[in-house]
């Protein structure tokens, strides 16, 4: 098992974590920022098995702030990203895609965009004819009711909770 731990890294002249072809590694406690343009990611997780990404941020620019690619057994756990912006190449932009994937599991992650960026933005892309076994676990509309008079009721919540996986193609 390789473990990486509490490091930052910023400025890359490609994906600036690039986890590829690899089994058994856990990223924890790292910080990432500023893809270089083009088709690059902060965290590109690719042809990999056995991944654990835990309490990672993401920021700057980007294509993704987290791509998942030709993978398997991979779990973004309290992942955080705040997508700025991204200079051209690959599909589109957003926090997290996954495809071409199985076996996968995003568990409370919070993905934003920065106010100032121009262009909307993708939250959780998953191609569903490429990608197979893809969970969400997510507390945070139950997180974010515990917030001073915030209440919803559990068809506010369903129906909010429906409406992103739908949109997301995911079961």
């Amino acid at each position: 098992d390789v473990i990486v731990e509490g490091i930052k890294f910023q400025n890359s002249n490609a994906a600036v974590v690039h986890i590829g072809a690899v089994d058994r590694i856990i990223i924890r406690r790292v910080s990432a920022y500023n893809a270089a343009p083009g088709n690059n990611h902060i965290f590109d997780v690719f042809l990999a098995t056995n991944v654990l990404l835990e309490d990672c941020a993401a920021t700057g620019s980007g294509r993704q702030m987290y791509d998942v690619f030709l993978s398997s057994n991979v779990t973004l756990r309290r992942c955080w990203g705040r997508w700025q912006s991204h200079s051209g190449g690959g599909g589109p932009n957003g926090y997290m895609q996954i495809y071409g994937s199985s076996d996968c599991l995003v568990e409370n992650c919070i993905g934003t965009r920065d106010p100032s960026a121009g262009e909307r933005i993708q939250g959780i892309i998953k191609d569903s004819h490429m990608s197979d076994r893809i969970y969400i676990f997510d507390t945070t509309l139950r997180d974010g009711e515990q917030s001073p008079g915030a209440s919803m009721n559990m068809q506010e919540k369903l129906d909010r909770k429906s409406t992103r996986l739908n949109s997301s193609h995911t079961d």
